[in-house]
């Protein structure tokens, strides 16, 4: 089961490597990590996509984060009040011309455009992500790279 985790962190040097050992060494397969600083001075936060194989060993982890040096809190997300957000640039070769029409439906900005490729950006959802990139499939993606998943609980 995929699971959404965040971690409030110390912006200090070794503090992210810590959080992460403790993760790995439970052979835990992290489908995704986002870390940036926060509206807090000197504050990170992790955003943590985990694939487990029930609840109670995604508990075991918040708890295992929770117990880490520099660690404020962590906490399991998924079922909350979510927004998440991923960004995508996308390496295609084609003419933007001939994909326009397909990406009307899409966050997206023309980073570089040739004759022959154009570099597009694209943000949304995981799974607005998931659908730009199938749809560019059939056009050859000749570089692509995510930044994972970002997110935080609404709380208004």
């Amino acid at each position: 089961m995929k699971r959404i985790l965040i971690a409030r962190l110390s912006d200090s040097p070794g503090v992210l490597n810590r959080a992460i050992n403790a993760i790995s060494k439970r052979f835990i397969n992290i489908e995704s990590i986002a870390v940036g600083q926060t509206a807090e001075e000197n504050k990170s936060q992790l955003t943590l996509v985990v694939h487990v194989d029930d609840i109670e060993s995604c508990d075991h982890l918040v708890k295992l984060l929770n117990k880490q040096v520099d660690v404020m809190e962590a906490k399991d997300i998924t079922d909350d009040n979510v927004l998440t957000r991923e960004l995508a640039i996308v390496d295609v070769a084609v003419n933007y011309s001939a994909i326009a029409d397909l990406l009307v439906s899409f966050q997206v900005a023309i980073l570089a455009e040739e004759t022959d490729n154009t570099v597009i950006q694209a943000t949304g959802t995981h799974q607005q992500i998931e659908d730009f990139i199938e749809i560019l499939k059939p056009y050859t993606i000749t570089q692509l790279t995510r930044t994972g998943i970002a997110g935080f609980v609404k709380t208004h």
